[in-house]
C-alpha cells in the first residue's frame, strides 16, 4: 500500500510501448512470452503424435508424463522465486530448453527412452520459465500501461502459440523432425538470449522502481536489487544560550558576587551589568 500511494498517477496511452523509456520493456515481455510458449504449445498439442514418430507406443502415456512435470516445474517455480530470483529462473532454463530441442533434431536413432527423457526435461524447464510470463508483465509495466503492456504481451504470446500449433504438423510432415526440432530450438535461443540481454531482477524491488523502465535499470547488477540512497540525518541545532557561563575559580566567586556569571552580563533579575564595585 505504502507504494501505492508514493506512486505518480499519470494517464497512459498504446503509444507509450514504444516510447524510448519503454520499448525495451516491451520488447522483452511481449518477445519473451512469444518465445515461450511456441515451441511448448506445438511440442504439447500433438503429444500424442508426435512421441509416436520417435518410437513411443505409449504416446499418450507420454503426454500425461509432459503434463505432471509442467505441474511439478511450476510447483517448484513458485517455491523459489523469491529466493533465486526472477532471471535465474527465467535465462538459464531457456538456454537449457534450446540445448534439450536441438539435441533431440541432432540424435537421429536416438533409444525411445533417451527421447522420451529429453521430451520429459523439456517439459519440466519450459514450465520453470513459462511461470515467469505470468509475473515479469505485472512488474515492469508501470500502472498507467500495465493492463495495455500485459494485454499486448498476451496477444502476441496467443499469435506464437496458434502459429506453432498449426505449423508443427505440416513442418513434421514436410520438413521432418530433425528440421523441425531445429526450428524450436532456434525459437527457444531467440527467447533465451533477448532474457538475457533485458530480463529485469525485480525480486526485493519496489513496484515502481521495478516498473522505471528498462533504460533506467542498465546499472542494476543481474540478480541484485538496487540500493536505495541513505538519507543522511540532519544535525539538531543547538538551542540558543541566554547567557554564557564560566566555571567559577576561587578569587572570583567574590568579584562576581559568586554568581559565576562572565563580566557584563546581567545579573539575576536583569538589574545592570554585575562587575567590580556593582552591589
Amino acid at each position: 500500500m505504502t507504494d501505492v500511494e508514493h506512486e505518480d498517477t499519470k494517464t497512459g496511452h498504446f503509444g507509450m510501448l514504444f516510447s524510448r523509456q519503454y520499448w525495451r520493456t516491451t520488447l522483452f515481455a511481449s518477445g519473451f512470452w512469444f518465445c515461450a510458449v511456441t515451441p511448448y504449445f506445438a511440442i504439447a498439442t500433438f503429444a500424442d503424435s508426435e512421441l509416436r514418430k520417435y518410437g513411443l507406443s505409449g504416446g499418450l502415456a507420454g503426454g500425461v508424463g509432459l503434463s505432471a512435470v509442467s505441474v511439478v516445474g511450476v510447483t517448484i517455480t513458485v517455491l523459489l522465486i523469491d529466493r533465486l530470483g526472477r532471471r535465474a529462473l527465467t535465462v538459464p532454463p531457456q538456454w537449457i530448453c534450446a540445448a534439450l530441442l536441438a539435441l533431440i533434431g541432432l540424435w537421429a536413432g536416438a533409444p525411445p527412452i533417451a527421447v522420451l527423457s529429453l521430451f520429459l526435461a523439456f517439459s519440466f524447464f519450459t514450465a520453470v520459465y513459462g511461470t515467469l510470463t505470468s509475473v515479469y508483465p505485472g512488474e515492469v509495466f508501470p500502472t498507467e500501461i500495465r493492463g495495455t503492456g500485459t494485454g499486448f504481451s498476451s496477444a502476441i504470446s496467443r499469435l506464437g502459440a496458434a502459429l506453432g500449433a498449426f505449423l508443427l504438423p505440416w513442418s513434421m510432415t514436410n520438413l521432418g523432425t530433425t528440421v523441425t526440432m531445429l526450428i524450436a530450438a532456434g525459437v527457444a535461443a531467440v527467447g533465451a538470449a533477448l532474457s538475457q540481454w533485458l530480463a529485469p531482477e525485480t525480486n526485493g524491488r519496489r513496484l515502481t522502481e521495478a516498473s522505471a523502465g528498462t533504460t533506467e535499470r542498465r546499472n542494476t547488477i543481474p540478480g541484485k536489487a538496487a540500493k536505495r540512497p541513505s538519507r543522511a540525518p540532519k544535525p539538531r541545532a543547538d538551542p540558543p544560550e541566554e547567557f554564557s557561563e564560566i566555571p567559577d575559580s576561587p578569587g572570583k566567586e567574590r568579584n562576581n558576587g559568586g554568581t559565576g556569571l562572565a563580566r557584563g552580563t546581567r545579573g539575576p533579575g536583569g538589574h545592570g551589568p554585575v562587575g567590580p564595585g556593582t552591589r
